[in-house]
């Protein structure tokens, strides 16, 4: 120590807590035991190594073993190396070696182009630990830093004016969310409020689809006169004609509906893929993904149900005003 004072940091009566440096292929039968020779009679810890390159740091360093690094991969990945789910195996960090083992397999990450390049996630701090234990300078660190901040306007602008000033340390370059969104903003489409434009849209669609409905079952009812006469002459209830309607009407507007939800499904997977591509071909990211919005899609259901009530309530008007008088007028014409 600095007064002259000796401290004893293992008295290596054992060699547990110690692990060797594995940082090439070479360094494979690199390896450790204990000893008995020490200069106070503890003991102590024997290091022997082979042959190598002298530009690779070869040693000890206290910890146990270092396990393999959990990492996640892309699904590009786990395709090209052909590995699994459990597989061990080496990758090279900024020109160091890595002991990994995948946990488990990811399409997309955020700031990525998953369809071009293959990339792993991996906890940082256990990452930089393990890269680092071998190196005597030029430390590994982290190159990106993600902040969120609830500051706005002027406050928020300064802490990147603060950030692009090089402080607290060099940075190669900032980018804001908001000022991004913002400049995106100015798209006409956006600026004319599309989301307005959408609803008029389907608005219009879901009234056009009841009218038709309600056409259709107007026509129906009108064409088939004769029948509904000679239904009540036969002895029908109005129960069981609204009930013979209300069956028709029923299949008409479930399987309407069925196939069109179906439809409507195989041509946005049919469309969509096209629309994900930029004007040079390449595909965009993040990429157009179809999501049905289950809550939007039952409020159309409810809606469609909402006009079938309305035709059912329409066919019992008809058939209770529809005197017996002019059953037998239709009849005898």
């Amino acid at each position: 120590m600095s007064n002259g004072e000796t401290q004893t940091l293992d008295k290596f009566r054992d060699i547990a807590g110690w692990g060797v440096l594995r940082e090439a292929g070479n360094m494979a039968k690199d390896r450790t035991r204990w000893s008995e020779v020490s200069a106070r009679g503890d003991g102590s810890l024997m290091f022997a190594w082979r042959g190598g390159s002298a530009f690779v740091a070869r040693g000890v360093f206290a910890g146990e073993k270092a396990e393999p690094v959990p990492v996640v991969a892309s699904e590009s990945f786990a395709r090209e190396f052909g590995y699994s789910r459990g597989d061990e195996f080496w990758v090279s960090v900024n020109g160091r070696r890595l002991n990994a083992v995948m946990a488990d397999t990811v399409d997309f990450f955020p700031t990525l182009d998953s369809y071009n390049d293959k990339f792993l996630i991996a906890d940082l701090e256990s990452v930089i630990t393990y890269l680092n234990l071998g190196l005597a300078r030029s430390e590994i660190t982290a190159n990106e830093l993600w902040l969120r901040t609830d500051s706005t306007g002027e406050e928020r602008a300064d802490l990147v004016e603060y950030f692009e000033s090089d402080r607290p340390f060099p940075v190669s370059g900032v980018i804001d969310t908001e000022t991004n969104l913002r400049e995106a903003q100015l798209d006409p489409l956006v600026l004319a409020g599309w989301r307005a434009l959408l609803l008029i849209a389907f608005g219009s669609i879901l009234i056009l689809s009841g009218l038709g409905f309600l056409v259709h079952a107007y026509i129906s009812f009108r064409n088939r006169e004769l029948q509904f006469a000679l239904m009540r002459t036969m002895g029908l209830s109005t129960r069981q004609l609204v009930s013979l309607m209300w069956v028709e009407q029923a299949l008409v507007i479930v399987v309407g509906i069925a196939l069109g939800t179906w439809m409507g499904g195989r041509l946005g997977a049919s469309v969509m893929p096209f629309l994900g591509y930029d004007d040079r071909g390449a595909q965009v990211l993040p990429p157009f993904v179809i999501e049905v919005g289950w809550q939007n899609l039952l409020l159309t259901y409810l809606a469609m149900a909402a006009i079938f009530i309305a035709i059912i309530l329409g066919v019992i008007w008809f058939i209770r005003h529809m005197s017996l008088s002019r059953v037998l007028r239709i009849g005898d014409g």
